[in-house]
């Protein structure tokens, strides 16, 4: 007669958990994140100085009278870094074969961060202290990033689309 009590097979020890693969980032997801931290920068920083000037201004300690009939000059300064934010936008929707004007937008910031260092070593702007140096240290910074995402995207940017 066959033994009635089941031979019990110990149950394996459960498998170590060991900390979980780091993803890499691809190349398009670093393009994307930077693509959308130069917009966002150049985007608000554009619609502020195309609609409210003076306010922009007042905020960074430039109100003076004397230079008071030069703020609303700047709308226009405004409205083309409005315009690099969605071309940044429309990047990010189609990467393929933008690699111009992705190199544009480098630029841009690289020279942003030129005269920002310009003003804060060698002129006397009349603006406050704070904004001299989160200007030029904030431009450089994103231009470095999307320069660094430039170069890691290249075979996509220069794919024809």
């Amino acid at each position: 007669m066959a033994d009635d009590r089941s031979e019990q097979i110990p149950e394996p020890p459960p498998p170590e958990r060991s900390a979980p693969a780091k993803e890499q980032t691809t190349p398009e997801s670093t393009l994307r994140s930077a693509l959308l931290v130069y917009a966002a920068v150049n985007g608000i920083t554009g619609a502020l100085l195309l609609l409210f000037p003076r306010f922009v201004w007042d905020t960074i300690g430039g109100s003076a009278d004397l230079f008071s009939p030069a703020y609303d000059s700047t709308r226009m300064a405004g409205g083309a870094l409005f315009a690099l934010a969605v071309g940044a936008l429309l990047v990010i929707r189609a990467p393929r074969g933008q690699n111009t004007l992705v190199t544009v937008m480098v630029l841009e910031a690289a020279l942003v961060a030129v005269g920002g260092f310009w003003n804060l070593f060698v002129d006397e702007p009349p603006t406050n202290l704070w904004f001299e140096i989160v200007l030029p240290f904030g431009a450089a910074a994103v231009g470095a990033y999307l320069a660094w995402a430039r170069i890691k995207a290249r075979k996509i940017l220069r794919t024809d689309p």
